[in-house]
């Protein structure tokens, strides 16, 4: 049980301020394919694409969402200090995510109508 506590406590990202986008992009971009492999398994009602997505999709999102919260606590470190090309990919990639959450969501609610 500590093990488990002390990995939810520990950072995700680099100390490094453009590593840590960098890490924050891969891990967005990540979560976004998961999704869209999960939507295309749904899709190809393939249960068993869709069983391993979804164990894989709580993962990611955990480890998304507590990267998230890191870099939301750290922006007075990294104010000024993230090259304006990584932002515009920060950026770019949590869009992305949001676009394919939502299409995601519509698909499995499709798939739980059927």
């Amino acid at each position: 049980m500590a093990d488990t506590k002390s990995a939810e406590t520990s950072s995700i990202l680099p100390q490094d301020p453009d590593e840590a986008a960098r890490l924050m992009i891969r891990i967005t971009d990540e979560l976004s394919a998961l999704l869209q492999r999960e939507a295309d398994a749904v899709a190809m009602q393939d249960i068993m694409a869709l069983t391993l997505c979804g164990n894989e999709k709580e993962k990611a999102a955990d480890i998304y969402a507590r990267a998230a919260k890191e870099l939301q606590d750290r922006i007075p470190q990294f104010k000024g200090r993230i090259g304006t090309d990584l932002l515009n990919r920060l950026e770019d990639a949590q869009i992305t995510l949001g676009e394919v959450s939502r299409a995601n969501l519509e698909t499995l609610n499709k798939y739980h109508k059927a």
